[in-house]
């Protein structure tokens, strides 16, 4: 407003009163969408959630309480812009929404199409993720792990307790054997690189009794050269160790370790469901567990929680922005162009052969909160144009005129911010700037063409009327 020749104070005011309504109400729907992690299974994506809710109310409070009053009192060096100036960039506006106008039918029936097939793709993405491929070649982590996997085998896998059943039951000697058979079908799988337990132990141990002899590689036939082997090779540990990590105290429960090359999380989930339902058919109790299996089963977890959290923020966003239009169609309306690019970003995933994992969660639900912002702001100048008795034709050339100028210069620096990820080294990252860059700039792209034909065609029926 200084630019269009306004004292510091008018605009300051100005300024304050236009948008203290759409400021808040993107803050309070940025916030919902933050807090509605809170209902996730994993307490650091809920955590995350809350503090990003509470920063985003924060700002927001700083933003009137604190940078407002300095407004006032902090001189301005903004002068006032030429009247032809001006009027240039009011032609403009009043050009495109003509031409928006002119082209409404079909910018709506093809960004309708573009959505659907959207939507398809994004339904086709699979839920996976490799924590090793999130590192870019060169990188110390990466490097070690490759020629680990290349020249010696997989290094990460499984941790499997095998239950006999009853106290000493692991003693038995038709227990054991239905381990090591076990543990040979596990060895036979290619993507195992080998199993251990205390069956392997109890097998070198009676080699070693037999004075190397290979053929004696096997377990004892009695329950009493069990006990006695394996009590024999605990005294021969050193002071302070013991196989207390491979054996119960009871020792009703054995540990069976699997070393395998997989490392996605959709490979991992499969083959530790096939080597769960192998051991159950076999006659064995177990239990899978382990850090990778661990790590590697929470990905399913993120994504279920990133559609639950989205879906409650989708809600409450309509709730709120159906109270404050005091309009149902209005409400939907202000939904449909965040909606969009969050389908059309879940499309160039598909594009890009990228699969759903934690960073796509947070590339969404980011660019939902800022999305909304976009059209909240777009919507409540609009309306307030067309309650002053604008037409719905000026009060568009209004809102682009005056505020869409700051909606691109905040995008460009969104889009040039998250855009610099692209340089980094850890992959999520470069993937998640990437992808906010892209949805954001289709964001804005669809408020100005897409909202604002569907805004010319609820306002004109009224008129023809």
């Amino acid at each position: 407003r200084s630019r269009d020749g306004q004292t510091k104070h008018q605009a300051a005011n100005y300024t304050l009163a236009k948008n203290f309504l759409p400021t808040l109400l993107t803050s309070v729907s940025t916030c919902i969408g933050f807090f509605s992690f809170g209902t996730a299974n994993l307490k650091s994506l809920a955590g995350l959630g809350v503090l990003a809710g509470c920063g985003v109310l924060l700002a927001w409070f700083v933003s009137y309480f604190i940078l407002g009053p300095l407004i006032f009192i902090l001189p301005s060096f903004i002068k006032a812009a030429p009247a032809e100036k001006l009027h240039t960039r009011i032609n403009r506006a009043t050009a495109f929404t003509a031409t928006v106008t002119k082209f409404r039918k079909p910018i709506i029936i093809v960004f309708a199409f573009i959505t659907v097939g959207a939507a398809g793709l994004t339904a086709n993405n699979e839920v996976n993720s490799d924590p090793y491929q999130y590192f870019a070649p060169g990188v110390a982590l990466r490097d070690a792990n490759d020629f680990i996997t290349a020249e010696v085998g997989g290094a990460r896998g499984l941790e499997i307790v095998v239950r006999s059943g009853k106290e000493d039951g692991v003693k038995e000697p038709e227990f054991l054997r239905q381990v090591e058979t076990f543990q040979k079908w596990l060895e036979a799988r290619p993507e195992v690189t080998r199993t251990l337990s205390v069956v392997d132990i109890l097998k070198a141990t009676n080699r070693s009794l037999n004075g190397g002899n290979q053929d004696f590689y096997r377990l004892p036939d009695t329950r009493e050269m069990i006990g006695q082997e394996l009590f024999l090779y605990t005294m021969s540990l050193p002071q302070g160790m013991d196989i207390n990590d491979r054996i119960t105290l009871k020792n009703d429960a054995i540990r069976v370790t699997v070393l395998w090359t997989i490392s996605d999380s959709k490979r991992w989930m499969e083959e530790t469901a096939f080597v769960a339902k192998h051991a159950k058919d076999s006659g064995l109790d177990v239990t899978i567990t382990g850090k990778g299996n661990i790590y590697q089963s929470m990905n399913p977890y993120v994504v279920e929680s990133f559609v639950r959290s989205i879906s409650i923020a989708l809600v409450l966003i309509s709730i709120l922005l159906i109270t404050v239009f005091g309009s149902v169609k209005m409400g939907m309306i202000a939904l449909l162009p965040n909606c969009i690019p969050l389908l059309l970003g879940g499309a160039a995933f598909w594009f890009l052969g990228k699969s759903i994992d934690v960073g796509s969660v947070l590339v969404m639900s980011v660019c939902l909160g800022i999305a909304v912002d976009d059209t909240i702001h777009l919507l409540s100048n609009y309306n307030r144009l067309i309650k002053d008795g604008l037409s719905p034709q000026k009060a568009t050339a209004e809102v682009l005129a005056h505020t869409s100028p700051a909606l691109i210069f905040t995008t460009i620096i969104l889009v040039l911010g998250f855009g610099t990820l692209a340089f980094a080294t850890f992959v999520p990252n470069i993937y998640f700037g990437i992808m906010t860059a892209i949805i954001l700039t289709l964001a804005l792209f669809t408020d100005l063409t897409f909202l604002l034909a569907v805004l010319t065609k609820e306002e004109e029926e009224p008129q023809s009327a």
